[in-house]
């Protein structure tokens, strides 16, 4: 069945179902309680038959696509023709009746007493539920086909399509097998001699020729690779100690030890143990590069008789051989410098 029947038929059975209508209800009153009866209800319909619907005419055939080029214009469709419609079905069967109402509640007694008033009516009771739909009528038959639409033209050939690429290359033949060698032929005989020709005089000396454009510089040739590391080199220090040397009070500074060295870069540690004879005195050392101090430690308030280690240390750059010395002086009491060295380490 169509769109077109299934939305008429759907109004129809509408229509039908709100037509529905209770007839008649009767009450009646026995030993104060109420019973309610349902008499009829029933539907009807005036509405007459419709005609049958025609079935929709097939659309025309499409126009031949041309080959290889422009697609062909397509055919125009063929007319499509609508059948009348269908015969209405019959109505469905009415809807089953619904049960009775449940009894209505007994009034309230009234009080005893002289000619007492009845009592109210009970409440009618609820209506019956609506019977169910019927079923849907048998669907009409479908009108007969529409005539079968012409063919559209023949569309236009289509243009040549674009000639195809090359093809690969075909592979290269295998080559053919070598002849066979030719047999060697036999060795002809050894002709006669001639005779010496006489020697021929020397030729001019030829000139010189142009020199020749010097030619580009060659490429740079490639890095060699890398030597391999050599051993870890050995450092000799140089170095100088010195005995017990006497510090006499408040002269000139006395050497306590020294040390030559050449021209280079070094690093210059010293030490030396002074003791002095009183009681509150210092002394003063110096580290000395070619008469020039490089370094200097003073050790002051010295308690009696005391004994202090000293240290001096810096980094020497000599540019021809120097003497490297220790020099020290006492203040106050004469004291004494002993268990000295002087070392001077080479470095870059």
């Amino acid at each position: 069945m169509d769109t077109f029947s299934t939305s008429r038929l759907h109004r129809r059975v509408s229509r039908s179902i709100a037509s529905l209508s209770l007839v008649g209800l009767s009450v009646l009153g026995a030993a104060g309680g109420i019973a309610l009866t349902a008499i009829s209800a029933s539907a009807s319909t005036t509405h007459g038959p419709l005609g049958p619907i025609g079935p929709v005419g097939p659309k025309g055939d499409r126009g031949i696509r041309g080959t290889q080029g422009v697609r062909g214009v397509q055919g125009t469709a063929g007319a499509s023709v609508i059948g009348t419609a269908g015969a209405q079905g019959p109505a469905g069967s009415a809807g089953a009746q619904g049960s009775a109402g449940g009894a209505g509640v007994n009034g309230v007694n009234g009080t005893n007493g002289n000619q007492g008033n009845p009592g109210n009516a009970g409440t009618v009771g609820p209506m019956g539920p609506t019977g169910p739909v019927g079923p849907t009528g048998a669907s009409g038959t479908n009108g007969t086909n529409g005539a079968t639409g012409a063919n559209g033209p023949t569309g236009p050939a289509g243009i040549q399509g674009a000639t195809g690429p090359v093809g690969p290359t075909g592979a290269s033949g295998t080559n053919g097998t070598n002849g066979a060698t030719g047999a060697i032929g036999p060795t002809g005989p050894t002709g006669i001699q001639g005779a010496t020709g006489a020697t021929g005089t020397n030729g001019a000396t030829g000139i010189q020729g142009v020199t020749g454009v010097t030619g580009p510089i060659g490429a740079t040739g490639t890095t060699g690779a890398t030597g391999v590391t050599g051993s870890n080199g050995t450092v000799t220090p140089l170095a100088a100690t010195g005995g017990p040397i006497a510090l006499p009070t408040q002269i000139a500074p006395t050497v306590v030890v020294t040390l030559q060295v050449p021209a280079g870069r070094y690093v210059v540690l010293a030490k030396s143990q002074l003791s002095q004879t009183g009681a509150g005195d210092s002394v003063t050392c110096t580290l000395d590069v070619a008469g020039s101090v490089v370094d200097q430690a003073a050790m002051k308030t010295l308690p009696a008789l005391a004994a202090v280690p000293l240290s001096l240390e810096a980094v020497i750059t000599p540019t021809s051989t120097s003497t490297v010395d220790v020099e020290c002086v006492v203040s106050v009491a004469n004291g004494a410098a002993n268990f000295s060295s002087l070392i001077a380490i080479p470095t870059s």
